[in-house]
């Protein structure tokens, strides 16, 4: 399957996270959305995300494998097109941008993860 879809996170506390070599994040306590696609194997992506345990290669990797981050659930919306733009342009009306999180093949988006209000 391919398409896009939506994750839910729930950061227990605030905490900081490294982020691939460099990068520190520093995040409150409570839940954020991040925004992705995969437009080859859709399903083996979400469990990927689900699994605790994994090499890091992207951003919310870092995250997924946090003790102090648990995977609530996905919204999966099936396509064959990339949408993780689009979904993120319209999370961003409502919910608080992580700057540069998860974005860097994107020129468009502030980020890809966002804190929502509970």
């Amino acid at each position: 399957m391919k398409g896009a879809y939506l994750l839910f996170l729930h950061v227990k506390h605030d905490v900081r996270v490294r982020v691939g070599a460099s990068k520190v994040l520093n995040l409150r306590k409570g839940y954020y959305v991040y925004v992705g696609s995969a437009l080859n194997s859709l399903e083996d992506r979400l469990a990927r995300h689900f699994r605790r345990r994994k090499n890091r290669r992207w951003h919310v990797d870092y995250l997924t494998s946090s003790c102090n981050v648990s995977v609530e659930f996905a919204v999966i919306i099936p396509s064959g097109r990339r949408l993780e733009c689009v979904l993120s342009r319209r999370l961003s009306r409502c919910a608080s941008p992580v700057p540069g999180f998860g974005n860097s093949d994107c020129k468009v988006c502030p980020s890809h993860l966002y804190r929502v209000p509970t």
